[in-house]
């Protein structure tokens, strides 16, 4: 709708346009079609990689710290075993290197739980800061 000349004459028109169909536009039809189905299932190769991904992790996780829960028993089952030992010997059974190595193995046992203490806090935090759930990252 428009107006010429002061307003004199209304003009009033319409439009149409109509796509006409042909190869070229088929094709590009097809080729948008093979992009997007494409993406799709790149997205959804992602989505199973990074759920595999986050699965795995949070497994090593709970195994680490079962692990480090069983090195921690561990290592105090061999210092009460290096106490009782110590105290026989006081009492005049054993010997002096029975002793050394029993409190040996100890304090190696509890090297070890605390390494594995740390290895689970790492894991554990890992998949937190992936999760970004210690700090917002936006």
């Amino acid at each position: 709708y428009g107006s010429e000349r002061n307003s004199a004459d209304r003009i009033v028109g319409v439009f149409i346009t109509l796509p006409f169909a042909g190869p070229a536009r088929q094709a590009r039809l097809d080729e948008a079609r093979a992009l997007a189905d494409a993406a799709a299932q790149h997205e959804a190769a992602l989505i199973r990689r990074l759920s595999a991904e986050v699965l795995g992790n949070a497994r090593s996780a709970r195994g680490a710290r079962q692990s480090s829960l069983q090195a921690d028993e561990a290592a105090a089952g061999l210092r009460r075993h290096a106490r009782l030992l110590a105290l026989g010997y006081e009492l005049g059974e054993g010997s002096l290197a029975e002793v050394l190595l029993a409190r040996r193995q100890a304090l190696e046992a509890e090297q070890a739980a605390v390494v594995a203490v740390f290895e689970a806090a790492e894991l554990r935090y890992r998949l937190l800061l992936d999760a970004h759930a210690l700090w917002d990252f936006d």
